[in-house]
């Protein structure tokens, strides 16, 4: 990290011991461990179990230039539990491969030929192919209309997709953090640095069906695409509701890595899965 990134963080890790603020690194170090194995993953929630139980004074004194680095003797002396496993870090976990079969569609969709509001079959896909999904709805409707973001897919690589669903699993973990801390009193603030991450934890969490509808439309402009993906949406969500059978046609374990497979081939090419 670049120093005043190092600042802003250690900025707001004062604050956030201060305020009595807590912390849940949630998907985020399971996606560490993905790209830099699980002893990195055990090497950071251990570093930062230190930092977090010692004084703000010394956060405060670096966030604001007054100390140059964070002295060793400042730092807490934190008796560490072996229960930390770097081989649980590194399992890929049910959201996140979820997530990575909705980015790989997303993916393969944008691949074809076609007009980009046709491209939001994917609704289709979820209601006969796999499952419904809010987080993925609204990334997919926000990447294939007009106003999208940069980067969101930053690319057809593995690493790259993987990123995306990484992405999405941190933003649906999170509204499941938020929707109970909203019961207990216990409010979740989501931390990123990311412009289209945040915009997509903004609206998933729609309090009502006009505010979701908005949501939907609004990244279509004036055009009447927007609306029509709604009710496109609106109409297969009353007919999965609907379906008394629903939860047994949702694909199994063995037939989601099957799918991963097949659109893997289709978007990257031949590969070998580790999902």
């Amino acid at each position: 990290m670049e120093l005043p990134d190092l600042s802003w963080a250690a900025a707001i890790l004062a604050f956030s011991q201060i305020a009595k603020i807590t912390f849940d690194y949630a998907s985020s170090i399971y996606e560490l461990a993905s790209s830099c194995g699980g002893e990195e993953a055990v090497k950071e929630v251990r570093s930062f179990r230190i930092a977090d139980n010692s004084s703000p004074q010394v956060f405060i004194d670096f966030a604001l230039g007054r100390i140059d680095a964070i002295p060793q003797e400042a730092l807490a002396h934190v008796q560490h539990s072996d229960t930390i496993s770097a081989a649980q870090f590194e399992k890929r976990t049910n959201d996140f491969r979820i997530h990575y079969l909705f980015a790989l569609k997303i993916a393969a969709l944008s691949q074809q030929d076609i007009e980009p509001v046709e491209k939001i079959r994917f609704i289709d896909w979820m209601h006969t192919g796999f499952l419904f999904g809010s987080t993925a709805l609204l990334v997919a409707n926000h990447y294939f209309s007009p106003s999208r973001h940069r980067r969101m897919l930053k690319g057809y690589t593995k690493r790259d997709l993987q990123n995306a669903a990484w992405d999405m699993t941190l933003v649906h973990n999170w509204r499941r953090s938020a929707l109970t801390g909203a019961k207990t009193d216990r409010p979740a603030i989501l931390m990123s640095g990311d412009k289209a991450l945040k915009d997509i934890a903004r609206r998933v969490t729609a309090e009502s069906e006009e505010e979701y509808v908005g949501q939907i439309r609004d990244v279509w402009g004036r055009s009447v695409h927007g609306k029509r993906v709604f009710n496109h949406y609106s109409q297969a969500w009353k007919d999965a509701q609907a379906d008394a059978n629903r939860r047994s046609k949702v694909p199994n374990y063995a037939r989601q890595l099957e799918l991963i497979e097949d659109l893997e081939r289709q978007v990257i090419g031949p590969t070998t899965s580790e999902t």
